[in-house]
């Protein structure tokens, strides 16, 4: 493994599995639910509804990357103690950068 991939894992890793399973769940619920109100299939994804609600759920997702790289308090509560020399805001940064980039294209 390269550095760059190692200091990926070591960033995503030091976030409590509670929070990474919550994160995990709410992006695929989220997806889900865009295809179901889309109208279901590879058409249902590309419905404007259901763009709007992928658009959503990146805005969200993007926030939330953004606090997590900013905010010292929610750093305490996500980041687990024993791991916090492992976290990198630099990482949650770039996480958000991807999934706004992903809201603008759903939402324009």
């Amino acid at each position: 493994m390269n550095l760059d991939q190692d200091l990926l894992q070591q960033s995503i890793l030091s976030i409590k599995k509670s929070v990474l399973i919550g994160f995990v769940i709410f992006w695929n619920v989220g997806f889900l639910v865009a295809f179901y109100f889309g109208g279901g299939g590879i058409e249902g994804m590309f419905s404007p509804l259901s763009m709007k609600i992928q658009g959503i759920v990146c805005i969200f997702s993007s926030l939330f990357c953004i606090s997590i790289a900013i905010l010292k308090p929610v750093q305490k509560l996500v980041v687990r103690e024993d791991r916090m020399e492992l976290f990198t805001p630099t990482v949650f940064y770039f996480i958000a950068f991807i999934t706004a980039v992903l809201a603008v294209s759903r939402l324009a």
